[in-house]
Formats: C-alpha cells, sequence, structure tokens
C-alpha cells in the first residue's frame, strides 16, 4: 500500500498489522478502532487523520485521543515527542 491515496477514506476497524503505509495519503482518513501494530507510517501521516480514537499504533500502545486535527495539550508527550495519549 505504499503510496496509496487514502485521503478521507473510512479505515474504521482495518486490519493495518503491518502494513507499509510509507508515502501513503492519510489525510483526514478515518482510522477509529484500526489496527496499525508493526505499520510503517510516521507520526506526520497519522497527525493528518482525522480520528484514531481507540487504534492500536504502531508501537502497540492504544490511542485515545478523537481528533488530531484539534489536538488537546493532553495528547502530547512531555517533550511533544509524541502527540498522542497511550494507556
Amino acid at each position: 500500500m505504499e503510496k496509496a491515496q487514502l485521503a478521507r477514506a473510512n479505515l474504521n476497524g482495518a486490519f493495518l498489522q503491518g502494513a507499509n503505509l510509507s508515502l501513503t495519503n492519510l489525510s483526514e482518513a478515518d482510522l477509529l478502532g484500526a489496527n496499525l501494530k508493526s505499520a510503517k507510517v510516521n507520526e506526520e501521516q497519522l497527525a493528518k487523520a482525522k480520528n484514531l480514537e481507540g487504534a492500536i499504533l504502531p508501537n502497540g500502545s492504544k490511542h485515545l485521543c478523537i481528533n488530531l486535527l484539534a489536538v488537546p495539550q493532553e495528547c502530547f508527550g512531555s517533550d511533544h515527542s509524541q502527540f498522542y495519549l497511550v494507556q
């Protein structure tokens, strides 16, 4: 799926574990509950997604914040290296 155009795609609950999403356009994509464990995707790509609520991130943690386009302060790591709040 490298270089795929998934902008505005509904990927609710998608099983993308281990998928190569490098260079994939995820702008406004709805990834509610998607499994991205071990996927090749960077934070910049995920930051452009519309929704990552409940998604399993590449590092195996679960995303708890809803709208990344208006990210609340508590969704940032203390050093701002991560834009998500993990459980």
